[in-house]
């Protein structure tokens, strides 16, 4: 990403989550009794983590960020930024996008 943004590229994030990873573990849970992959609770959680971690480190990468909150049955986007400023596209984000914002800014969400 840090590449391409110095060779002049035009760099985009579309970041999916939830408010838990216990989410994420009945999910795959539902998909391993349909004869799915399992993928072990721990492994989840470390990446349910991480993967905000590594947004939030990687920010800087990025022209465009959206957040999609897929908690629900159907993912709503919650949260857009172009540059420095911030929009949110729904009056209450969710938990998790507030704190994810919070973490990177040291702001709350407007």
């Amino acid at each position: 990403m840090r590449r391409a943004k110095a060779l002049g590229y035009t760099v985009h994030a579309v970041f999916v989550g939830t408010e838990s990873h216990d989410i994420n573990i009945s999910r795959v849970q539902r998909r391993v009794g349909e004869g799915g992959h399992n993928v072990p609770p721990d492994e989840i959680i470390r990446r349910w983590q991480a993967t905000q971690t590594n947004l939030i480190r990687t920010w800087p990468c990025f022209e465009t960020v959206s957040i999609l909150d897929n908690s629900g049955n159907e993912p709503v986007a919650v949260a857009w930024q172009q540059g420095d400023s911030r929009e949110t596209v729904v009056n209450a984000p969710p938990r998790w996008v507030r704190r994810l914002l919070l973490r990177r800014t040291g702001k709350g969400t407007s």
